[in-house]
């Protein structure tokens, strides 16, 4: 096989110069003397080998490969022997967004640094001691500076003049020990003559006119709270739904998602919970009783997010079930949130990005804020600093609360069910199931098994904490309704 056969020839014709024979040698003129002669050292010629890989090289390194962009590529000829396809190009993958460092290091300090040095604190003044009956004369009077019944600053002539004559009522005890004060008495006519007056009639007049709006303002609370009451009524349709879907998804995780799904769809019905009674005779009762108390709570967080700042969180709020036991459900929300939240900060961050975004505690998102919000730096600023934390951060809301509270009550009436025999006859659970978002699934009563239902140790009851474990992590409720909220 000769090197023409193996190497791919080119499109100018390109010939391998060491296989052309040396052209005949032109008519020479006379040759001048001749110099001593040097001996020649014949060249061994190169193997077929070795000149079929320097080709290679040449050939490579002057015409791209077939494919290429450059419009002079090399033609290449029949390979002696087919090639093997080309193996599929893999997509590019994108390369994964960093996880963002902590938030406490998320903001250059640089980029908040002051415009310009924060001027000297101003010591504060001790706040003197007033009366309520002082309380309600400044109030009086602050109302007459608005309604321009008095001049500019009444107000603070009126502190400034029970400053002074609280020194001098001090002074002089001080010089009269055995000696009552009297203010009446004429030595203290000229004292008194730098006292602000006020309008008897004015000041009374005003009196009334606050007390007026105050009885408005307190009709106005209560047609506030009226008005709310309407609205959480005709929010009930949407709760029950919210309630349903959570009931049954609370009973899928306690493991009967085969039992109730019927056409593609986990479901809550007569059928299906003569279905429950077959799998487990107990099982239908531990269900009815986690069941009512999650509904009580996640009615609790639907009205909470669906009226933010009117419908407030309030510990003391109790809600009595069928048995009659009363449960805080606002109080134990809050525990359990703050539970929540303390298991989630404490695994890796890998493991809680959502979105490209790292999670972070409300406590931690508060600081950020803060430490950008009480910065010397512009409005502008501070805005883009804010966005950026935004972009990278998170932190639970009550929709997780609400997600952590379906799997914690499922969980504790699977480890019931399981303790009361576990489920029997179960065929293998569909790829997925979907609540149909019916009405509250509220379970009938029927025929139950002598003795008592099976119930989870103390240890794994999370939920009503108020009864079981002390509250020890320094948030009120308050705190975590402004860190749901804002």
């Amino acid at each position: 096989m000769t090197n023409d056969e193996k190497i791919p020839k080119a499109e100018n014709d390109f010939k391998l110069p060491a296989a052309t024979p040396p052209a005949p040698a032109a008519p020479a003129a006379p040759a001048a003397p001749a110099a001593p002669a040097t001996p020649v050292v014949e060249e061994v010629a190169p193997s077929a080998e070795a000149l079929e890989a320097r080709a290679r090289d040449v050939l490579s390194s002057m015409f791209p490969k077939p494919g290429a962009s450059d419009k002079k590529a090399a033609e290449p000829a029949a390979p002696a022997a087919p090639a093997a396809p080309a193996a599929p190009a893999k997509p590019v993958e994108e390369p994964a967004k960093p996880l963002p460092p902590p938030i406490d290091q998320a903001i250059k300090p640089e980029l908040l640094k002051e415009e310009a040095p924060p001027p000297p604190a101003a010591k504060e003044p001790e706040k003197p001691d007033y009366s309520e009956k002082d309380m309600q004369t400044l109030r009086t009077v602050e109302r007459m500076e608005r309604d321009g019944l008095v001049e500019k600053g009444m107000v603070e002539k009126t502190k400034k003049f029970w400053q002074e004559e609280s020194d001098y009522i001090s002074k002089w005890k001080s010089e009269n020990p055995d000696l009552t004060f009297n203010k009446d008495d004429e030595e203290h006519a000229k004292f008194y003559e730098s006292e602000p007056t006020l309008d008897p009639f004015d000041f009374s007049k005003t009196e009334k006119k606050i007390d007026r709006e105050e009885t408005i303002l307190e009709y106005e609370a209560r047609e506030a709270q009226r008005k709310l009451d309407e609205k959480l009524k005709d929010q009930v349709p949407k709760t029950a739904v919210a309630v349903s879907d959570a009931i049954t998804q609370m009973v899928v995780e306690a493991g009967l998602e085969s039992v109730i799904t019927k056409d593609g769809k986990a479901v809550i019905s007569p059928e299906t919970e003569a279905e429950i009674d077959k799998a487990n005779p107990w099982a239908r009762e531990i269900l009815t009783e986690e069941a009512e108390a999650l509904a009580i709570q996640v009615q609790e967080i639907d009205r909470l997010e669906a009226f933010p700042g009117k419908y407030a969180l309030d510990p003391n709020l109790r809600v009595e079930k069928r048995d009659g036991e009363v449960i805080l459900p606002h109080l134990m929300l809050t525990k359990f949130a703050i539970k929540t939240e303390q298991e989630l900060a404490s695994r890796p961050a890998e493991e809680t990005i959502r979105n490209g975004r790292r999670f972070v505690t409300n406590e931690q998102w508060d600081a950020a804020i803060n430490s950008i919000t009480s910065s010397k730096a512009s409005p502008s600023t501070k805005k883009i600093a804010i966005q950026q934390l935004a972009n990278n951060y998170y932190s639970m809301d009550w929709q997780d609360v609400k997600t952590a509270l379906i799997a914690h009550h499922g969980k504790r009436a699977a480890v019931k069910i399981e303790r009361a025999g576990g489920i029997k006859g179960v065929p293998a659970a569909p790829a997925k199931a979907k609540s149909d978002g019916g009405p509250i699934p509220i379970f009938t009563t029927s025929p139950r098994p002598s003795g008592k239902a099976p119930s989870v140790s103390s240890s794994s009851d999370n939920v009503d904490t108020s009864k079981k474990q002390d509250f020890r992590s320094g948030k009120t409720v308050d705190d975590v309704a402004k860190a749901m909220w804002g």
